[in-house]
Parts: C-alpha cells; structure tokens; sequence
C-alpha cells in the first residue's frame, strides 16, 4: 500500500498576481495577512520523514486562499483576498489552487498505476477552545462513514493506537467529519473505486504547537502505529 502526506495549510506564501502586485493598496493589503499554519506543516514533514513517504505542501497561506476547500466554497478566500478584484480572485485560483490540486491529483494517479491502494493522509491542527468549548481530543481521524474501507482502516488504527499510546485521545471524525467539503473528499470522488483512502489527521495544538520533547513523540508513535499497520495488511493490499 502506498502512503501520501499532504499538508494544505501550512503555507505563508501571499500571492498578488499581476498586474495587481504593482499597486500599493493590494501590496499592503497583502501584508496584513497571517501566515500559515506552522504546527501543521512541521507535523505533515515529520511523519513523512518517519514514513519514509512523499509529501506535498501547499506553499500558500491558507489565509490568502485555502486550498483544502472547493472552488465555491464561502471559506476558499479570506476576508482580506476577498476585498480583491473579481479578476485577481479568478488568478490566484488559476496559479495557486488549481496547480496545487494537480499535483495532488497526479501524485495519486501515478501511485494507484502500481496497482496498490493509496492512503492519503490530509495533516491539520485545531485549536483546543472553541469558544468556551474546551475541545477534548489530540488526535482526530476523519473519514467517510460511507467508504468501507476507510473506516474499517480508521478503526483498527484507533484500535492499534490506543494500545500502543494510551495516553494519546483518539477520536472518529473529530473536531469535523472527513465527509465535509476538503481536499480528502475532492480526491476520493476520483479515486475511490480504483483503492484511494483519504484521511484528515487532525491535530490538537494543545500539544502538537509546542516545541516539546512530548510533540516528536507522538507524532513518532503516530508514524509506528501506521507503520504496523501497514506492515499487517494482507499481501494483496500491502
């Protein structure tokens, strides 16, 4: 079985596409923007290094566009890209999601062409409060409760991981559910049939945002467990 991890928004990359980039307005328009996510990003490069796997990052700040969502979603731009021309919004999708979800795409296609299943994992971070809700988890899996086999591949790895890591909360489709509007569900619309399992590893930055000795450790069990996972699957899925 093949492993992918991507991470869409750990990018700080603010793109103004000509001939807008020229006008002072835009420019520090551009400025005000947050940077991305770091902790996502530093976790996605982490498990892909301990994996041994391919890794593609999107290199723009989700607080520009984002691209883990559709086209048409009310999220895609944020409040500040939104205050840009109808012209330049159209660009930035032509030259930051479009390539992005290409080579997403392409990456999947080329490693279903082996014949062998696919796991995509989708790396992000949550925040631990919401509101004055205290959100109690650290690792969430999201997936679609109606593809098979990406539940019956979340399960035994929640199975796997509370006996490897019991100290780790794992929970199914939390803090939101793999079946909403993301990268995940765009790709398992193409792929699925053919063996794509697409995965949202969600983190709680209680502790994967701070540089502690705890955070590299987790994210060494998180990479173990999948490894053993892996490495039990029967040889025909393997």
């Amino acid at each position: 079985m093949s492993v992918l991890i991507s991470c869409e928004t750990g990018g700080d990359r603010v793109l103004i596409p000509e001939p807008w980039n020229d006008d002072p307005q835009w420019r520090q328009l551009g400025d005000s923007v947050a940077s991305g996510d770091a902790h996502a990003w530093y976790a996605a490069a982490s498990l892909s290094r301990l994996l041994h796997v391919p890794l593609l990052s999107s290199p723009h700040s989700p607080d520009w566009i984002d691209v883990s969502v559709s086209q048409h979603h009310r999220r895609l731009f944020s409040p500040q890209s939104k205050r840009l021309p109808a012209a330049a919004r159209q660009r930035l999708i032509d030259l930051a999601f479009v390539p992005y979800r290409q080579q997403v795409a392409q990456r999947i296609e080329s490693m279903l062409r082996t014949g062998r299943p696919c796991i995509h994992l989708s790396i992000r971070t949550f925040e631990s409060r919401l509101g004055d809700q205290i959100r109690r988890g650290d690792v969430g899996l999201g997936y679609d409760t109606g593809q098979p086999a990406e539940v019956h591949f979340c399960l035994d790895w929640i199975d796997d991981l509370y006996e490897s890591m019991p100290n780790v909360r794992v929970r199914r489709n939390y803090p939101r559910r793999g079946s909403n509007d993301s990268l995940t569900k765009a790709m398992r619309a193409k792929y699925a049939s053919r063996g794509y399992l697409g995965i949202e590893v969600q983190l709680n930055r209680a502790w994967v945002a701070r540089p502690v000795k705890i955070r590299d450790e987790v994210l060494a069990g998180l990479a173990e467990s999948l490894e053993y996972m892996l490495q039990s699957l029967p040889s025909e899925a393997a």
